[in-house]
């Protein structure tokens, strides 16, 4: 377990965004979003688990992830846990992950897989059926949950994992870039076979497509979101220059649209109410790339001058998590042409940027927040600069950043893409 404090600022460290050398990096997929800056993919390739007994290195509990010794059947309230371990805890976190290469997922592949944090502690859950990639998931509620690969769409309801057969016909000539869950309706977005954005709406037992028409392309659809019970998503646009767009979807028409267009590539947007928000991403040229953050202020967006800047000519950031109006997360990667260096957290408080934490040969390539003051980073560690070999997760806290000490998980080479956070079902 690694502890690292906020206050604390070293270098800075992330990952390459470059649209022809993300193929040699963690995957060739030409249409998967989760890759650093631009990549050139043409297609994504991308339960419950009630174990009593803990794998903790030093203790015997049956039920506590204590790492200090105590030998309690169950976890007491005096334990000296750094790594938050109560079985009161609701909170309940699934992770998604797969192989750290892509080779063309397909139903053949043992590949995809979930980790869940129940009751302080991690543990490994196979998908009900062979899943490719799995690099995109999303609750709405503790009952209602949506998980995906590069074709494949899965349901949670509480209790267990089921792969949604009703909409395994519209797989064949789309790759899935998101999964989006509301109260009343699912979503599963991304692009065409030959490049045209597309966004299907689940309600009332009926799956319909939505039109897409009046956006450009080429293009991919994806990271949808909503503001003030309006539906907003990202449109990559998926030949060079680089650059996103963000669209809007009109229900009274079932129609999405243009609403602003950035000059960057953006990989996640993230709102803390109408009138505050942030887009994390990156500038690309050539084979150069660079941070990126815009501010949404009372209706306008612009770009973030006072960021701290990147020491690196590949670099870009993944993820940002907005916890109020002058506070946020922000994760991101830093290298160069194919080597990873490592990640940096950056936080802002109070209006201000404090200076960021750097995890040499981490790659961080999301961040999901409950409040300012706790949260989950997703990402995997880095063999030779390149390439993932185990996933990683931590946790911010009160200041600190702690690792996450994680199950086995029967693959030679496995990362982590995308982390939800719902809670325990009543």
């Amino acid at each position: 377990m690694k502890t690292h404090t906020l206050l604390l600022s070293v270098v800075f460290c992330l990952l390459p965004f470059l649209p022809l050398l993300i193929s040699c990096a963690d995957d060739d997929d030409d249409n998967d979003d989760d890759d650093d800056v631009v990549d050139d993919d043409t297609a994504d390739d991308d339960a419950t688990d009630d174990d009593l007994t803990d794998d903790d290195a030093v203790d015997d509990d049956t039920a506590d992830d204590d790492t200090t010794g105590d030998d309690d059947t169950g976890d007491d309230d005096t334990d000296d846990d750094d790594t938050g371990d109560d079985d009161t805890d609701p909170t309940v976190l699934w992770a998604v992950g797969g192989l750290p290469m892509v080779y063309r997922a397909d139903d053949r592949e043992d590949n995809g897989f979930f980790l869940k944090y129940a009751h302080g502690q991690w543990t490994y859950v196979e998908p009900p059926i062979l899943m490719g990639y799995m690099k995109h998931i999303y609750f709405s509620a503790p009952d209602h949950g949506l998980a995906a690969d590069l074709k494949k769409l899965l349901r949670y309801d509480g209790a267990q994992w089921t792969q949604d057969t009703s909409f395994a016909p519209l797989f064949a000539s789309y790759t899935i870039q998101s999964v989006f869950a509301e109260p009343n309706a699912d979503w599963v977005m991304g692009n065409t076979a030959a490049f045209g954005p597309f966004a299907y709406r689940y309600a009332a037992g009926q799956w319909t497509l939505t039109d897409t028409s009046a956006l450009p392309t080429p293009s991919r659809l994806k990271k949808p979101f909503v503001v003030a019970g309006e539906l907003f998503a990202v449109l990559d646009c998926a030949a060079f220059p680089f650059f996103s767009y963000l669209v809007k979807y009109d229900a009274a028409t079932d129609a999405w649209s243009v609403e602003h267009t950035f000059t960057s590539v953006v990989y996640e947007v993230s709102f803390y109410d109408a009138d505050n928000g942030m887009a994390a991403g990156a500038w690309v040229s050539d084979i150069m790339a660079g941070f990126t953050l815009y501010n949404y202020r009372n209706g306008v967006w612009s770009e973030d001058q006072n960021f701290p800047e990147q020491t690196h000519s590949s670099s870009g950031l993944k993820g940002v998590a907005m916890t109020g109006a002058d506070q946020a997360v922000v994760v991101g990667y830093e290298g160069d042409k194919i080597w990873i260096y490592g990640s940096k957290i950056f936080t802002y408080d109070a209006g201000q940027w404090t200076p960021p934490i750097y995890w040499e040969e981490y790659n961080f390539v999301a961040v999901r927040m409950v409040e300012a003051g706790l949260g989950w980073v997703i990402g995997y560690h880095l063999l030779e600069l390149m390439f993932g070999d185990t996933g990683v997760i931590v946790r911010l806290e009160n200041g600190q950043i702690i690792e996450e000490e994680l199950p086995d998980v029967p693959r030679n080479l496995w990362v982590l893409w995308d982390l939800a956070i719902t809670e325990a079902v009543e």
